[in-house]
């Protein structure tokens, strides 16, 4: 199996791996002990293939229905059949985990684990240390990746190894396959929110007394390499820090709201290449995701007060958070058309929005009107995930779009 060693930084390891399976079931048909050669493609995508003793044409029937691996010592794992290449005197067969990262192999709680990131963010520092429920992180950047960055253009749309994570607990404790999974997770997440694109953490291998102890292979979801920069910079390196112990000291409820926040926010960013007017929507959705629990759990709005159109509430919410500003300030195209409709900037916004999913005669948007837009709603959905996590440090203005985007700001909340 490949290691944390084996990704150099850059482009995933292209060399196949062995994965031994106790039984391999394709609908009422059973192999017992079946080796499969894994790799990973460009996407990250786990790929198993083997040969097995049987006429494809016997299985051409059975395509549609479930495959089941027994890895030895843990749990089946559902799989699909991709492909099938046809030889002689055997069949070739490609199978896809439906789920990834997927189990495989012994699981034993281990004392030690490694993972693999995958377009992780630029931190500043060549690593970081971080703890969370007990368990040490420690993520180190590769030491090629800087490289990948000043060309980031040309690998704007690769899947490349970043950083290693390590996770390690106290003397005489251990960490089973499914809480490092947790850990992992929880790091990813908000790895993905200061980079403004999903982080892919995977390739997980858990060791005891230097011997395997569990493996998770595949990643977890993952945007494209070079995504929309927001209010982070390699100068907040130390915010970040500061940023993630509040993340992860957030209630269920909150920290619920502040994921699918986040899940919007992304998208968002990635969604900004292909169409503006989807990634607007998508930052709108994630508004309006985020002001309601606002104005429900903090301000105590009551079920009749939320009768009323989203540009009330989102004023609401930006006035019960006490941001500081006029939110327009940095966005000329916008405040124009805001003057010319007579209407104030939460109004505007909402209105812009509006028209890209109801569009009319009666108001019309320019291009860089709906660009304003989605900057704007992208920075207030940046300020109300701080004001939800209390995170009062610095940020980059993303609504700064021309000329130098200028040094870190406030938050610009009140303290």
């Amino acid at each position: 199996m490949l290691l944390a060693s084996d990704f150099l930084g850059g482009p995933l390891p292209t060399s196949d791996f062995e994965v031994r399976v106790e039984s391999l079931s394709i609908g009422d048909r059973e192999f017992r002990d079946v080796v499969l050669s894994g790799v990973y493609d460009r996407h990250a995508n786990l790929h198993l293939t083997c040969e097995l003793p049987t006429d494809p044409q016997n299985l051409l029937s059975e395509i549609n229905v479930e495959v089941t691996a027994s890895w030895v010592g843990s749990a089946t794992t559902s799989m699909i059949i991709t492909q099938i290449q046809v030889g002689i005197p055997h069949s070739r067969y490609r199978f896809v985990p439906r789920f990834q990262p997927t189990s495989i192999g012994t699981v034993e709680d281990a004392d030690h684990v490694e993972a693999v990131l995958l377009n992780g963010p630029s931190l500043g520092n060549p690593s970081f240390d971080v703890e969370y429920d007990g368990v040490k992180i420690r993520v180190d950047q590769l030491p090629t990746v800087d490289s990948f960055r000043k060309e980031r253009r040309m690998h704007k749309f690769d899947y490349l190894a970043t950083h290693l994570v390590k996770l390690q607990v106290p003397a005489g404790e251990s960490l089973s396959s499914d809480k490092a999974h947790s850990v992992l997770a929880k790091l990813a997440d908000f790895l993905s929110f200061v980079r403004g694109g999903h982080c892919g953490l995977g390739n997980v291998v858990g060791t005891r007394n230097g011997l395997r102890a569990f493996t998770r292979l595949g990643f977890m979801k993952l945007d494209y390499f070079d995504v929309e920069t927001g209010w982070f910079g390699m100068g907040l390196h130390h915010d970040a820090l500061a940023l993630f112990n509040l993340y992860t000291a957030l209630s269920p409820n909150d920290l619920s709201v502040v994921r699918r926040t986040v899940e919007y926010y992304c998208a968002s960013n990635v969604a900004r290449d292909s169409s503006p007017a989807t990634a607007l929507i998508a930052s709108h959705a994630g508004l309006e995701t985020i002001v309601p629990h606002i104005l429900s759990t903090s301000a105590g709005w009551s079920s009749k007060q939320f009768e009323t159109p989203f540009h009330n509430k989102l004023r609401a919410a930006a006035e019960y958070a006490g941001i500081v500003g006029e939110i327009l300030e940095h966005s000329p195209d916008l405040k124009s058309k805001a003057a010319s409709l007579q209407f104030d900037s939460f109004r505007t916004l909402a209105k812009v929005r509006n028209q890209v999913t109801h569009p009319t005669t009666a108001v019309s948007y320019g291009r860089m009107e709906l660009f304003e837009a989605w900057q704007t709603s992208q920075w207030l959905c940046e300020v109300f995930l701080f004001f939800l996590m209390g995170y009062r440090g610095t940020m980059y203005d993303r609504r700064r779009y021309t000329g130098w985007r200028g040094p870190s700001v406030s938050v610009p909340l009140p303290s």
